[in-house]
């Protein structure tokens, strides 16, 4: 499979130059579905190939960074210190945006909860609440589940949900999206977050947000800004675009690109 052999091209990266006929991509796991879309459907009319993995967006940019990759897929912003990094090498960023999506809070299906405001929410991934009757359900430890810290959507939810807090130390660090939905099926006490698109058609319930009306995060709510937390989905890269890169980024940005956005449940840019 195309995404595995990525580790093998970075680990032999400053041996040997990457082929010219193949596109090497690194970072969210938010965005894997999307790119395993984009790389079947470019593939059918190119000759260039697409070769993809996630690890998180920090672990992406990393790598775009170092040269091991011509693309970084970043489910968040460059942070300053990316920037300055990539100054100091005498580096242009290049920022594409492909999508938009919506970090949802997720719970177990038997959970009676069905929303939480922003700030219940910082209060249960910091730890300051720890029990679901703290927030009207019932009797039961809150059990969170964290993302790895090379996750955008952790980063994300630290910045725009908890105002820079720590994640309380008691909850569970799991390394993918995947995990965590699987986590959270699996514990009627659990809660973690995902973007939307992966928390769709998952068995899971996605909690909508008090402002102080409930507002659930759905393709209407994030195109118009009316959700709260709506991020966007990005491709980073240092060196100008062209050739193959390019018309991969044409075929993303392109109709049927973002027919794949769609149909995945995120929301086209």
């Amino acid at each position: 499979m195309r995404r595995l052999a990525l580790a093998a091209v970075v680990a032999l990266a400053g041996c040997e130059a990457r082929p010219q006929d193949e596109i090497f991509i690194k970072g969210s796991d938010t965005m894997v579905g999307l790119l395993n879309l984009w790389a079947d459907s470019f593939e059918r009319t190119d000759e260039a190939r697409v070769v993809h993995s996630g690890g998180g967006s920090s672990a992406g940019i990393h790598a775009v960074l170092y040269g091991l990759v011509d693309l970084a897929a970043s489910s968040r912003p460059m942070t300053r210190k990316e920037r300055r990094a990539a100054a100091r090498k005498g580096l242009e960023v290049y920022d594409i945006e492909v999508a938009r999506d919506g970090i949802v809070a997720i719970a177990h299906p038997d959970n009676p909860i069905t929303a939480l405001s922003q700030e219940q929410l910082a209060q249960v991934l910091t730890g300051e609440a720890r029990q679901w009757s703290e927030l009207g359900g019932a009797e039961g430890p809150i059990k969170v589940l964290n993302r790895n810290s090379s996750s955008g959507t952790r980063a994300f939810v630290r910045s725009r949900i908890m105002g820079g807090r720590d994640y309380t130390p008691r909850a569970k660090v799991l390394p993918s999206t995947r995990a965590i939905i699987q986590g959270v099926r699996a514990d009627p006490n659990a809660l973690g977050y995902v973007g939307l698109g992966a928390a769709a058609g998952a068995s899971v319930r996605a909690l909508a947000i008090l402002t102080p009306e409930p507002i659930r995060a759905t393709p209407t709510t994030i195109r118009s800004g009316n959700y709260p937390l709506t991020r966007t989905l990005h491709f980073y890269a240092v060196v100008r675009p062209g050739g193959p890169v390019q018309r991969f980024l044409d075929h993303v940005q392109g109709p049927e690109g973002q027919k794949a956005v769609d149909n995945l449940g995120f929301v086209p840019r």
